[in-house]
């Protein structure tokens, strides 16, 4: 099994009454990270209900384990010292500017991303419930995950987010968003995951099979259509149950270095 630490920056602020925004609870911290870990191994709590037959088969479990660091980093004039692997910032930067950098967040703290797999709270993220840096996509010392403090605080997003992370691509491949639904992405570089739409299942009026002739697939014919509950496809999280084989394959080529 392979152990990856973690530490988790809370960005929070205090408003005129003394209440902290953005903030979250150690146990809550804790939780989420009890939630990735059991999602991405392939022990989701609604595998069996949320499953069809015909994709069950296709889990894959990657053995990894996202644990709160114990140590603070490395460094040539310090010595570690002991952790919870949560560190508390307070800053206005909780509340991420529109149309702006958000990578400004991660300014404020940041463990060595050799080291560490960074994951930054904030309260808010306009447009977005959270976004993670692709392998070898820009600097290391914007490496990691930002997702939204209420968001995280209910173990969702943060699975999806760390599939990015670990080099995923959306089910959908690099199809495009607007308008949504138009086209079949195609290619996300994953044989076991069949053709989809932009985010094409709505949990409110969907049923599987789903779209089962909208995105034929000629190397991947599959009369179940699409594997909608997989955690990089958009849905509720409370719908995602899953990744597959091949994508846990993809996974560990990245967390071991031979991803290309």
């Amino acid at each position: 099994k392979k152990i990856i630490p973690v530490v988790v920056h809370v960005i929070y602020d205090v408003d005129n009454a003394g209440n902290r925004i953005g903030d979250i609870k150690d146990a809550e911290v804790q939780g989420a990270i009890d939630h990735l870990n059991a999602n991405i191994n392939g022990q989701a709590y609604n595998f069996l209900t949320g499953t069809p037959d015909v994709f069950a088969a296709s889990r894959g479990e990657l053995n990894v384990e996202f644990r709160l660091a114990k140590l603070t980093p490395k460094c040539d004039t310090c010595t570690p010292r002991t952790t919870t692997g949560i560190v508390r910032i307070q800053s206005e930067l909780t509340n991420l500017p529109e149309n702006g950098n958000n990578n400004i967040i991660k300014t404020l703290s940041y463990w060595n991303s050799y080291q560490y797999l960074n994951i930054w709270l904030a309260a808010d993220i306009p447009g977005l419930n959270g976004y993670a840096q692709f392998p070898a996509t820009n600097l290391m010392s914007t490496d990691g995950v930002v997702i939204r403090t209420s968001t995280f605080k209910t173990g969702e997003t943060i699975t999806h987010e760390v599939g990015h992370w670990l080099d995923l691509s959306h089910t959908w491949g690099n199809c495009g968003y607007d308008p949504p639904q138009s086209c079949c992405g195609g290619d996300d570089g994953i044989y076991d995951t069949p053709n989809d739409k932009v985010g094409g299942f709505d949990a409110t009026t969907g049923s599987f099979p789903h779209n089962v002739d909208a995105c034929p697939d000629p190397l991947n014919p599959n009369p179940a259509g699409e594997m909608f509950m997989n955690y990089m496809d958009y849905i509720s999280d409370s719908y995602q149950t899953m990744f597959t084989k091949n994508q846990v394959e993809k996974m560990n080529e990245t967390l071991e270095g031979t991803g290309g």
